[in-house]
């Protein structure tokens, strides 16, 4: 398809192209809804719900959208985030669009994006088994989908949103953009960084507007500790999820660490990285520290640091924007208690400051196989009407930020958060030089991705956490990076 079924018009409607005008129903479509044995969570959602939900308007004109043929069911794949109503509020729009054009819907959720590897290998098995997705809405970085040719180009769907919304920003531009051509659609960003909660500082007379290295924050932590008031100030896992990599990153990289150098070469191994995975081992060795960490930080996993925040048991953490989000709806004072701090400095080696800690991205990924590839791109376009994602914005204000420049960042749900939480992330997110992992701006590398995908990072502090020498450990990284650069021929 050379063009998007929605085109764009003046004062922000949308119309459609023409087409001819089928003879309305005269009973609501009847819609299955199929539920299939999957090694993920499935969402089954009943007929009676989606009975009520079928007198709901998405048309947006006076012209009827055009209703793209289904063969069999339309199948979607949606990567679930770690802010439960805002993955419910995508749903419904689906579910709605879907009821209204009589397409049958199978809608699989995914765990959030902590397991991206998981993820990418059941899409693959999917495409094996001749039952692959039409759309996977995800986290999920494009190039390893396009390495395994998984996905297809979008080119006429980001320029009709581009129209509508500005520019995407630099950070779906990095991850999505390959050899000149979209492979997704962006949806939206999210900015995180190191949260603290204010009160906690206050009543230890710390300040939070200043710049500190790890180990003064190691400090900070063990000084608002209490065990007696089961409370732990420091909340950083390095266990193996996006959080864990997250914390190892901003250890051995604000040392100096690097994966890569401007030739494209794996310079791993050496004295920085080193540095940094000792100061790691050592953080974690101490009695000093460690009675500043929550006794199961070892296995936790991307959601647990969210939740041991919002319950009042870690007051320092990194993560991205779910834990704002979820505390906005909890109620709005404990929002008013957390805010973001400024990204620490490394604490060994070098001592750079990077802002390891985001953006990320959302966005949606046509499969190059899907059987329904028409109707799953006007599901997209639906989903990305203003007043579509707009609700899905602000009802995940902080993890869901404006993916295009230009619109958006108006909306109230942004507009009155606490603690200029939102203009610090805009900020970020507006950068057009954010934090690659010292890679080319214009030419992410597969094999960076890949090694992020593999959770190289974290599965390197575990093994020198068992009892590996952090030399070797260092060493057997770089060794297992070489043959991932050379699996992918460097690209």
């Amino acid at each position: 398809m050379s063009v998007p079924l929605l085109a764009g018009c003046e004062q922000g409607e949308l119309v459609r192209a023409p087409v001819p005008v089928p003879t309305p129903p005269q009973q609501p479509p009847r819609i299955q809804i199929v539920e299939r044995p999957v090694e993920i969570v499935v969402t089954r959602e009943v007929e009676r719900e989606v009975t009520r939900e079928v007198p709901v308007t998405v048309v947006v004109t006076a012209t009827p959208l055009s209703r793209a043929p289904v063969r069999g069911t339309l199948q979607v794949v949606q990567q679930a985030n770690h802010h439960a109503s805002q993955t419910g509020v995508i749903g419904d729009a689906m579910l709605r669009a879907s009821a209204a054009r009589g397409w049958p819907l199978d809608r699989t959720t995914a765990e959030p994006p902590s397991d991206d590897a998981g993820l990418i290998a059941r899409l693959q098995a999917r495409r094996a088994a001749g039952d692959p997705p039409d759309l996977v809405i995800d986290g999920l970085d494009s190039l390893p989908l396009w390495e395994q040719r998984l996905i297809a180009p979008v080119d006429d769907l980001v320029s009709w949103a581009t129209r509508e919304y500005g520019q995407p920003v630099a950070r779906q531009r990095i991850n999505h953009l390959i050899d000149g051509r979209w492979f997704a659609v962006p949806y939206w960003v999210s900015a995180g960084g190191y949260w603290a909660r204010k009160s906690w500082l206050e009543e230890a007379s710390i300040d939070p507007t200043r710049t500190y290295d790890l180990q003064q924050w190691a400090e900070h932590a063990r000084r608002i500790s209490s065990v007696e008031r089961r409370r732990w100030g420091w909340g950083n896992t390095v266990a193996r999820s996006s959080d864990g990599t997250r914390n190892v990153a901003a250890a051995i990289f604000g040392a100096g660490g690097r994966f890569t150098n401007e030739r494209n070469e794996v310079v791993f191994r050496s004295a920085d990285t080193i540095a940094g995975f000792e100061w790691l081992r050592a953080l974690h060795a101490m009695p000093a520290t460690t009675a500043a960490m929550p006794p199961t930080i070892g296995t936790w996993n991307d959601r647990s640091n969210d939740e041991a925040f919002l319950t009042g048991t870690i007051g320092f953490t990194s993560d991205d924007g779910s834990i704002f989000a979820t505390a906005l709806q909890r109620g709005r004072q404990l929002a008013e208690d957390m805010i973001l701090v400024p990204h620490p400095t490394g604490s060994a080696g070098r001592r750079e400051t990077h802002l390891v800690a985001g953006p990320t991205t959302f966005q949606h990924h046509l499969m190059d196989s899907a059987r329904n590839a028409d109707a799953a791109r006007e599901l997209i376009q639906i989903l990305l009407r203003q007043d579509a994602l707009g609700a899905a914005i602000e009802n995940g204000a902080g993890l869901s930020m404006p993916a295009y420049r230009e619109w958006g960042w108006d909306l109230k749900g942004l507009t009155i958060a606490p603690n200029d939480v939102i203009g610090q992330m805009r900020r970020v997110i507006l950068s057009e030089r954010p934090f690659t992992y010292f890679q080319p701006l214009d030419q992410p590398r597969l094999w960076i991705s890949a090694a992020h995908v593999e959770h190289v990072l974290t599965d390197t502090i575990g093994a020198i956490l068992k009892g590996q020498a952090v030399e070797a450990a260092v060493g057997q990284t770089q060794e297992r990076l070489v043959q991932i650069h050379r699996r992918l021929n460097g690209r």
